[in-house]
């Protein structure tokens, strides 16, 4: 897979091209961005450019090595990844005694651990023994959405490249390109940068429903029917695993009501198809209650994500979404 395959992330492609080509890799990198930014496309990429034959930087694609990483059986090459929610000790033993047999066709061996925040206490010392004195034929690559939960004698010995989300027009671009879809915007938006959230988006059987309920909880909220209202909790229990999908729709909504308010900007409106609903909501509200309503959004879901109690927080946060 060459580099060409990763969709955004430029700067940091150009980065290791230079460093393949210079022969200056380090021996440990960690990838850390949000779920769906480009990681395990991005390591692949790189799996493959530090692997080939041709020695340019990227991956050629021809190659006897790249033949076998397309074919997913280089001998060369190791992917771990959790068994259920750990990456164990004999998951790390395995990676152990990979790294140290020569490489069988190459100059390299690359191991490429998905999730790496899920390895256990246990299985982050055993790998550091690794990490302190790597042999001089292995590259570690480490993915994970949340560099705080690895012990920091394991991030102290590797360069960490932190991947920012996507601009808004490449995804956009992207799912106009390999989706049909008339919500190509929408889901944009929803995405907040992660391409792989955005095909969570288009694929979800339950996102139709996720907008008119969210309708329903607008309506219902600023025209102060509170036993309407908390008919959705039950919505809510039932749709626990899309909570997080719900707030950014909610809170999306909320940001056509503030724009057209402050600015009555018909073409910056996600939800321009709704605009006589929007008017009434921004004409009911002030600026400071669209405001407080989406911390309030954000809040929970910033608890959900602590594992708070479910329920406790979905019935606080209707309160206050209903507080004048």
């Amino acid at each position: 897979m060459s580099f060409n395959r990763v969709i955004g992330h430029e700067k940091t492609c150009a980065y290791f091209k230079e460093l393949i080509k210079n022969e200056t890799l380090p021996h440990a990198i960690m990838l850390e961005g949000m779920v769906g930014v480009g990681k395990t496309t991005l390591g692949s990429a790189l799996s493959a450019s530090v692997l080939c034959e041709s020695k340019t930087g990227d991956a050629c694609g021809v190659c006897r090595s790249c033949l076998k990483m397309n074919h997913d059986n280089h001998p060369d090459f190791m992917v771990i990844e959790p068994e259920g929610t750990q990456i164990k000790n004999a998951q790390i033993e395995a990676f152990q005694d990979f790294i140290n047999i020569k490489p069988y066709d190459g100059q390299y061996k690359v191991v490429l651990i998905k999730d790496a925040d899920k390895m256990n206490a246990s299985s982050q010392n055993r790998i550091l023994k690794t990490l302190e004195e790597p042999p001089l034929h292995v590259v570690i690559l480490m993915l994970t959405t949340n560099s705080e939960a690895l012990l920091p004698t394991v991030l102290s010995r590797c360069q960490i490249i932190k991947l920012n989300g996507l601009h808004q027009d490449l995804v956009l671009n992207y799912i106009e390109s390999n989706h049909e879809t008339d919500e190509a915007e929408i889901i944009a938006k929803l995405a907040d940068g992660s391409i792989g959230k955005a095909i969570d988006y288009i694929t979800s059987e339950s996102f139709k429903l996720i907008q008119s309920h969210t309708e329903e909880i607008l309506q219902a909220i600023h025209t102060n029917e509170k036993a309407k209202l908390l008919e959705q909790l039950s919505y809510f229990n039932d749709e626990k695993e899309n909570i997080q999908k719900i707030l950014d729709y909610m809170i999306l909504w909320y940001r056509d009501i503030l724009l057209f308010k402050q600015a009555k900007a018909k073409h910056l409106l996600i939800h321009s198809r709704s605009l006589d609903v929007i008017k009434k909501l921004a004409r009911n509200l002030s600026l400071n209650k669209i405001i407080n309503n989406i911390e309030a959004i954000e809040l929970t879901k910033k608890k959900l994500r602590q594992h708070g109690h479910f329920d406790l927080t979905m019935e606080v946060m209707l309160i206050q979404l209903l507080e004048d």
